[in-house]
């Protein structure tokens, strides 16, 4: 009868340690993805005029509270595609005056604009005209005139681009300009 009272005090003393183990694992689980998430961005912007932080990772891009550091939302990009290939710029992100974020594809010529307020994403598959058989993708955006064209290097060959987005077209810079990755 002694083996049948010890095995009835040390088996559910054993349940109950190991259970204890396990919860630690849950509870941090959580943050460690966070902080793999925050360490892996491409690219980081800041929206000083609303107080945020722009990540852009492989899954989408999170915006941040720059005050708390706090995450306010993190938002797919719908078809997004990016690429490290060793001779490739990567994506970039800009931000328009009305504090909307725009976002490239460094693989294919497509732009998504993430509204401020609601965070609705908007894509922007982009005609090359006749490199249109290309797989180009863009980096290095900076606006030319107003919040509606800007300035794009193919990530690939680093052209120049002149990007409509209102006409969702793209066009290459004449005389054609080489420019290299910017690392911001």
């Amino acid at each position: 009868m002694s083996k049948y009272l010890a095995a009835i005090l040390i088996v559910p003393a054993a349940v109950a340690l190991a259970g204890t183990f396990q919860s630690e694992i849950i509870e941090t689980a959580p943050i460690a993805a966070r902080d793999e998430a925050t360490a892996q961005a491409l690219r980081v912007t800041l929206d000083l005029a609303r107080g945020r932080r722009w990540e852009l990772g492989w899954d989408g891009v999170r915006a941040y509270e720059m005050a708390s550091g706090e995450l306010i939302r993190h938002v797919l990009l719908p078809g997004a595609t990016f690429a490290a290939a060793r001779d490739s710029c990567l994506p970039d992100m800009l931000l328009s005056r009305s504090g909307a974020l725009l976002v490239s594809s460094n693989v294919q010529p497509r732009l998504w604009r993430v509204s401020p307020a609601r965070f609705e994403v908007e894509v922007y598959d982009i005609a090359l005209g006749s490199d249109d058989d290309k797989d180009i993708g863009f980096g290095n955006l900076e606006w030319v005139r107003d919040d509606s064209v800007l300035h794009a290097v193919s990530t690939s060959g680093g052209t120049s681009w002149r990007v409509d987005l209102v006409a969702a077209t793209a066009a290459k810079q004449e005389p054609p300009v080489r420019v290299a990755c910017a690392s911001r």
